[in-house]
């Protein structure tokens, strides 16, 4: 009888940046994804500190912070469109 090798599971990115003060988060229930800082890492005082650091790191060549910046970017405008919507 042979036994399958086990295969370490990879950390999800979002764990190890959680501990860094920020994280992707889902906007209000959706599926629309933004970074905004963890409230309990201490580490931002602002979701726009935290951002800025995401892109600080992605523009240095972290793949994580790219990625998170990236769909960020892609889903920040409609995310900004339903809080519109819900101000009316």
């Amino acid at each position: 009888m042979t036994t399958k090798p086990k295969i370490k599971s990879k950390a999800r990115p979002q764990r190890h940046v959680s501990r860094h003060g920020w994280d992707l988060f889902r906007f209000d229930g959706t599926l629309l994804l933004r970074i905004e800082k963890v409230d309990d890492a201490g580490v931002f005082s602002t979701d726009d500190d935290a951002i800025a650091h995401a892109r600080h790191l992605a523009a240095k060549g972290n793949a994580f912070a790219k990625n998170a910046v990236q769909i960020h970017d892609r889903d920040s405008p409609k995310i900004e469109s339903l809080l519109a919507l819900r101000r009316k």
